[in-house]
């Protein structure tokens, strides 16, 4: 039986380690989705090996627009070969310093990327760090989606959840507080733009890398409610790349052994299948489904 659980994992094509982590739970049945940066070089490499499972596999789009260098000039007011960290695109952001149709062009050029890539549309949208939720950005992605994919049924990411659901769940208040705030009305504003979103998220964390703490972050969130609960995790296996990262690296290891375990972590997993029209047949509730 199909399970509820949309388990996402994200920063496919960050770094080798990542994606070949992803592969092997993909191959494995142990996610549902993964969210994939289209920034980096070897982007067409690693779209190329995860096409395969794209039949039942949720791949969405992870807009990046705080790691590295975007795909070509994105109306920051930074070097164009930069991004900015996520402190400073909040702050830019917030005081309406970017510029609309520099970002228009580079989310463009991210969803050509991923489509060259994969020869598909995204199944979804995200952003790596939030950043997709941020005053203009969100604005900005909503209205190209909605001119480029209207007629598709989208799910767009709201990482927003109640306090006390983080609370109870043992995630870091402050993080989760700021997500919050950050993420306010997102679901509407997806809603308003004729996509769907989830309607219960988890997956915020320390990043703690112990067994105990891993076992502990997938089994609050395996408790979710809800018609399409959302949780994002970020597996890995190591290499050069990503072992700079010190302790991320070592959760990154951590979060893919719990995942690949004889036992799922998450039992009540969602397993994607697609329409003839080969879009996603994401759950609906009864209000949602059309007669």
């Amino acid at each position: 039986m199909n399970g509820r659980i949309i388990l996402c994992a994200d920063d496919y094509a960050m770094a080798p380690g990542i994606s070949r982590g992803v592969r092997m739970l993909a191959a494995a049945a142990r996610i549902s989705a993964t969210s994939a940066i289209v920034t980096r070089p070897q982007w067409m490499t690693e779209a190329a090996a995860i096409k395969p499972f794209a039949p039942s596999l949720a791949i969405g789009l992870h807009l990046n627009l705080t790691s590295g260098a975007p795909l070509g000039p994105c109306g920051l007011p930074l070097r164009a070969s930069s991004l900015p960290g996520i402190a400073k695109l909040i702050a830019l952001s917030y005081t309406r310093a970017l510029d609309p149709a520099g970002l228009t062009s580079e989310i463009e050029r991210q969803l050509d990327a991923f489509e060259a890539g994969l020869g598909m549309a995204p199944d979804f949208v995200d952003g790596h760090e939030h950043a997709h939720v941020l005053p203009v950005i969100r604005a900005t992605l909503l209205a190209v989606l909605h001119q480029r994919y209207g007629k598709r049924l989208l799910l767009i990411r709201d990482p927003s959840a109640p306090l006390s659901q983080a609370v109870r769940r043992g995630a870091p208040v402050v993080k989760s507080l700021l997500l919050r705030l950050l993420a306010r009305n997102m679901r509407r504003d997806a809603e308003q733009a004729h996509f769907i979103s989830n309607d219960r998220f988890a997956g915020i964390s320390g990043f703690a890398p112990s067994a105990s703490a891993v076992a502990n972050d997938f089994g609050s969130a395996a408790t979710l409610d809800g018609w399409r609960p959302l949780v994002m995790c970020h597996p890995g296996l190591p290499d050069a790349t990503s072992a700079k990262a010190g302790a991320l690296s070592a959760r990154r290891q951590a979060e893919f052994d719990a995942l690949m375990a004889a036992t799922p972590i998450i039992p009540d997993l969602w397993r994607p299948s697609r329409n003839n029209d080969g879009c996603i047949d994401w759950p609906m509730s009864p209000l949602e489904r059309k007669p």
